[in-house]
């Protein structure tokens, strides 16, 4: 028994749903899914922690802070250090129930 070799789903909607405490690698995430076809994100604004940073000591005891990526997403929307805003602006708690009438009117159920 092998392993598929193409197991590529492109066909079925997408739902994010995000809000303040979605950040750095959830927003790497969040970054992946913009701007594809059939994928709507829900909620708030994201933390906006979007670069990659390292941290480097000093001789002297202090840090330094270098950023050496930031996200961007595929249509060239540099993100670096904003918060990401959602497709559609909805309350946290709202978010779930705003994405399910969204899959709904996409055919899922």
């Amino acid at each position: 028994m092998g392993v598929e070799t193409d197991l590529t789903i492109t066909d079925q909607p997408i739902a994010v749903l995000q809000d303040g405490e979605t950040a750095s690698s959830g927003e790497a995430v969040l970054t992946v899914f913009r701007g594809l076809e059939n994928v709507a994100s829900f909620g708030t604004e994201s933390a906006g922690y979007t670069s990659a940073n390292s941290v480097m000591p000093l001789d002297d005891g202090a840090q330094i802070v270098l950023t050496g990526a930031v996200y961007v997403d595929r249509t060239g929307v540099n993100l670096d250090e904003q918060p990401i805003q959602p497709d559609h602006l909805v309350s946290a708690t709202e978010a779930a129930d705003e994405a399910r009438a969204w899959l709904a009117g996409q055919g899922c159920s």
